[in-house]
């Protein structure tokens, strides 16, 4: 038996479809902006961690005690629901000392979050084994006026 072609259930499914990706677009649309998060590292060493998220882009420096810029990477960046998990994962990323010193770096990041009005919680270092730092949950708070 052939199937018939059913106008109003394909607009329906049309319809489900568009406001699931519009729902992926807003959740990065709530993410943008400015986010800090001060913690200490592994070693004992303060730091500050400075996120800017600017459509599926992102901005990432990390500066010591000192106020001085560390580490500084950019890339893109994506957000998708895994089950009942946000998830943004940071892809094309280049790194390096500053804004002028960038090379591509062969890695990407998967980090679940949770957001709220002006806290960012994004779980750190549990996407794979990494050298650099133990995993963690790091909270940011969102920067006035973005």
């Amino acid at each position: 038996m052939m199937a018939r072609f059913c106008p109003s259930k394909f607009l329906a499914l049309l319809c489900a479809a568009s406001f699931s990706v519009l729902a992926f677009a807003d959740e990065l649309t709530r993410l943008e902006g400015k986010w800090t998060c001060q913690r200490k590292k592994s070693n004992g060493d303060l730091v500050t961690q400075v996120l800017e998220i600017k459509g599926a882009k992102f901005k990432y420096q990390q500066k010591g005690a000192d106020g001085v810029a560390r580490l500084f990477a950019e890339g893109e960046v994506k957000t998708e629901k895994l089950g009942p998990f946000s998830v943004a994962k940071f892809f094309n990323i280049k790194g390096g000392e500053s804004s002028t010193d960038l090379q591509s770096i062969d890695d990407d990041h998967t980090l679940v979050y949770s957001l709220d009005f002006d806290k960012l919680r994004m779980a750190a270092g549990f996407d794979k084994e990494r050298d650099d730092d133990e995993p963690r949950v790091d909270v940011y708070a969102k920067s006035a006026g973005k």
